[in-house]
């Protein structure tokens, strides 16, 4: 239950303050888990936004993307995917997918820079990277 007046520094759904204020001491423990000052929920989601000068996403550097593939598979190898394999996938998969990865990331990241370039402020979703543009 929030109660009037309460200093919470975040926004959050449920005021947890009044729990340890009962006991005589007023603490003040951050529950938000790093959201920003002037965070506000995304309106898609409803998940938390932060700054997009401070997101992980800013620099994400795709290439080469985890194995996932179990067991054996004849495109691992050039040989066995000319003999019984498909020498297409072993080319998509080997060539052909990482670089075209890194090559939409740094796309990617090249428009999240233009955009940060004019709207300093702008907040993205933690979840579904929904942008809300500020100057």
């Amino acid at each position: 239950m929030q109660r009037r007046g309460c200093e919470c520094v975040y926004r959050v759904r449920k005021c947890y303050w009044s729990t340890f204020e009962e006991k005589g001491k007023a603490m003040r423990i951050d529950i938000s888990e790093g959201a920003p000052r002037g965070g506000r929920d995304c309106p898609k989601c409803m998940f938390s936004m932060i700054p997009l000068r401070n997101s992980a996403v800013l620099n994400q550097d795709d290439g080469y993307l985890t194995d996932y593939g179990v067991g054996f598979d004849p495109d691992d190898h050039p040989v066995s995917s000319i003999l019984i394999g498909d020498p297409r996938r072993y080319i998509w998969r080997h060539f052909v997918e990482p670089l075209l990865g890194r090559m939409l990331s740094k796309r990617r990241n090249r428009k999240y820079q233009r955009v940060l370039k004019i709207f300093p402020n702008t907040l993205i979703c933690t979840h579904c990277a929904h942008l809300i543009k500020q100057r």
